[in-house]
């Protein structure tokens, strides 16, 4: 079927060299697409595993927040409850603040103490949330760019459960 350029004069149609001249752009184009969505694909599998990864994380009862600032605190609660240890305490000493015990505020809205032993539990549990959003990250990646239509792979299964309410 022959092609047509628009020019001031109208449809005028291509020529020879224009026709072989367009036959790469469509080679190119077509060639470049599939990259483009698998590249747009993996952009929406990291956006969902970095929503999880600070959706919140389980520790006994408890769900505790995993944003970038509780991630700084607790790591900075694991810190001081190591201070604790090496001073004699144990690990179901209370952590303090200003000569205060720290009462942590869970995801429920339910504040607990911070003991030396749930700062490390805390800590390990964001840490196994990352983990885990990284591996199953990067199993979608890999079903995703084997699928025959990866613009249609349906990446929304086998993360971490997020806090519900």
């Amino acid at each position: 079927m022959p092609r047509f350029r628009a020019t001031s004069e109208g449809n005028i149609p291509f020529t020879a060299a224009e026709e072989i001249e367009q036959d790469a752009v469509d080679a190119a184009y077509a060639a470049a697409l599939p990259a483009q969505i698998k590249a747009a694909k993996w952009q929406a599998i990291k956006a969902k595993r970095d929503t999880i990864k600070s959706a919140g994380t389980p520790v006994g009862a408890y769900w505790f927040h995993t944003d970038a600032d509780s991630r700084i605190q607790q790591l900075g609660l694991k810190d001081q409850a190591r201070d604790v240890l090496a001073a004699g305490g144990t690990t179901a000493t209370v952590l303090q603040k200003l000569g205060q015990d720290i009462p942590w505020q869970t995801m429920s809205g339910v504040a607990v103490p911070m003991t030396v032993e749930l700062s490390f539990a805390v800590v390990a549990a964001v840490g196994n949330l990352d983990a885990l959003c990284h591996y199953v990250g990067l199993q979608h990646k890999a079903a995703m760019e084997a699928a025959a239509d990866p613009s249609v792979y349906d990446f929304s299964g086998d993360w971490p459960v997020a806090f519900g309410g």
